[in-house]
Order: structure tokens, then C-alpha cells, then sequence
């Protein structure tokens, strides 16, 4: 059975199309073209049926790389038949988790930056993984996010040589929560060696596999420590908490702190009352905002909790 990646950003037209073209390239010169299959989704609609932007197909054809794509849109029971899932940014990665969780599916989800060699060690996930978006941007956008990609596919290619069995097929395959909660063990092609696997309950945690069985010993989802959900089950923002705090205490009143977790409409308000009364009533509205960091209560402009002290 081959391995199956998908590579996923926000419309696929600009990222994902070339990190799939570089991937396919890589792998078939890896000798995997019969071992592994690439494709790649968005997880807005806006673009659907679409051919790449003109300026990544320009930047692929340049560098010598071809595709033949039309814009998909990422749906939550794909997830059952995929084995890794790549991440552009923080915000598909966090959508990537809640249809995980709506999906009830073990497909691994990581950053595609994560596998560059140049940025071992850093926290997953994490806004300095990211690929950023060059749809706003012009030419040499696109051309160094294409250098990105590429250094980020040679690690996975390392990777993948390490936990493919060249004539047997992945060492793991795709596995999926069992739709009964009691049937033992992932439900895969293969045994599913021993390992932390998406636990069979449907909660965030994950549970060891012994490979016979289920064991009783529970650890938190996300192996970085970090939280990706909040109480409500919706994900949390990737800004950091920490920050946020010492902007508000220290430069609230300019309304920095608000800028910071894109709330620009508030941060200007905060900053007109400020200059407006010649800072008297300029620290109360963020001294409200340091209450709520602290408390755990404040959220970003998409609505995200803001619960994480590290990014």
C-alpha cells in the first residue's frame, strides 16, 4: 500500500501546488514513485477547480519543475486515507486539527518546515516553521518560498528513506480511530507497531499501542507541550501570552498589544484615547486587557483564546 502526503495551505494555488512539485520531483528521483503519492488541498473554497497562480507555475517552470494542478478544497473524511498531512502555517495547521478531531482520524500532522534540517529543534508547531503566504507579494515571493519548500522536501525525503521498507511499503501505514471505541488497536492494512496513537476514545490525548493492545498510559496530543484547543474544543490563538502580557503592561496604552494579535481597529482605539487625553484615561483599557491575559480569557481577532506562554 503506498504512503500517502498531502500538503495543505489556505487556497492552494500558491504554496501547496509547489511544495506537491517539488515533492514529486524528490521522490522520484529517491527512487519512491511507487511507494509514495503526493497531492495537495487548501482549506478555503475561493479557488476551487482553478489552475495554480501564473506566478508559482512561472517560478516552477523556471527552476525546472513541472505540474499539471486544480485547486481542491481539503474535506475532513479525506483525512482517513492519509498517512502525513503538511502544513504551510499555523493557521492550516490548527484547521488541519480540528477536522482531525471531527474525523476522529491517527493521520499525522506536521509543518513542512519541520523536516529542514536548518530548523531542527524548533517547537512544533510553531510561526517560525512557517512558509508565508507570496500571494500578496511579487516574484522573488514566490522564488524564496520555492527555496523554502525545497529545503524542507530534502529532509522529509531523508526522512521518508528512514521509515519506508523499500520493497514492502511504509513501516506504518495509514491508521484510523476505530469506529467502536472497544475494538481493540489502530485499524490499518498492517500491525500498527508499538507507539502513541490518537486515542481510540475520541478525546485529545493520545494512548500507547503495545502492538497487541491499548495500554493504560495517556500523554497530552501535541508533543510540544503546547495547547491547541481551548475549553470549548475550538483552537486556540498561536500568539504568545507572554508577549501579549508585557506589551499590554508596558506599552498598552499605545495599544501595541492589540496590533500584535491583529486586533488593529482596537489597538487604534487605545491609541486615540491615549493622545486624546493626554494619557490620564489611556492605561484603563489596557489594565482590562491584563486582567484577561492573566485570567486566561483574552482572545486575538479571529476570537481565539490566547493560552499559550510560548508561540
Amino acid at each position: 500500500m503506498s504512503y500517502r502526503i498531502t500538503v495543505v495551505c489556505l487556497g492552494n494555488i500558491c504554496r501547496s501546488p509547489i511544495a506537491e512539485a517539488v515533492l514529486c520531483d524528490r521522490i522520484l528521483r529517491a527512487g519512491l514513485e511507487h511507494e509514495v503519492i503526493v497531492d495537495s488541498a487548501g482549506t478555503g473554497d475561493w479557488h476551487l477547480g482553478h489552475p495554480a497562480d501564473p506566478r508559482a507555475l512561472t517560478t516552477l517552470e523556471t527552476h525546472d519543475y513541472r505540474l499539471d494542478h486544480r485547486a481542491r478544497q481539503i474535506d475532513p473524511s479525506w483525512l482517513s486515507g492519509i498517512d502525513l498531512i503538511l502544513a504551510m502555517d499555523m493557521a492550516n495547521f490548527q484547521d488541519l486539527q480540528v477536522m482531525q478531531r471531527q474525523a476522529r482520524s491517527a493521520s499525522e500532522i506536521r509543518m513542512l518546515r519541520a523536516f529542514d534540517p536548518a530548523l531542527a529543534g524548533r517547537h512544533e508547531p510553531s510561526t517560525e516553521l512557517e512558509v508565508p503566504d507570496p500571494y500578496e507579494g511579487g516574484d522573488a515571493e514566490f522564488v524564496r518560498v520555492l527555496h523554502m519548500i525545497e529545503s524542507a522536501a530534502d529532509g522529509l525525503i531523508e526522512h521518508l528513506g528512514r521509515t519506508l521498507v523499500r520493497d514492502g511499503g511504509p513501516t506504518v501505514t495509514h491508521m484510523s480511530t476505530p469506529s467502536n471505541p472497544h475494538e481493540p488497536g489502530p485499524q490499518e492494512s498492517n500491525t500498527a507497531p508499538p507507539g502513541w496513537y490518537a486515542a481510540p476514545d475520541g478525546t485529545r490525548q493520545q494512548r500507547y499501542w503495545s502492538g497487541n493492545s491499548w495500554g493504560e498510559a495517556l500523554r497530552p496530543a501535541s508533543p510540544t507541550g503546547l495547547v491547541l484547543w481551548a475549553p470549548d474544543g475550538s483552537p486556540v490563538s498561536p500568539k504568545s501570552r507572554l508577549v501579549v502580557l508585557l506589551l499590554a503592561i508596558f506599552l498598552g496604552a499605545f495599544g501595541v498589544h492589540s496590533f500584535y494579535v491583529g486586533k488593529v481597529g482596537v489597538g487604534l482605539g487605545q491609541l486615540a484615547i491615549t493622545i486624546l487625553t493626554c494619557g490620564i484615561f489611556g492605561w484603563i483599557w489596557p489594565l482590562v486587557d491584563v486582567i484577561l491575559v492573566a485570567v486566561g480569557t483574552y482572545r486575538d481577532s479571529d476570537g481565539r483564546l490566547v493560552l499559550n506562554w510560548e508561540s
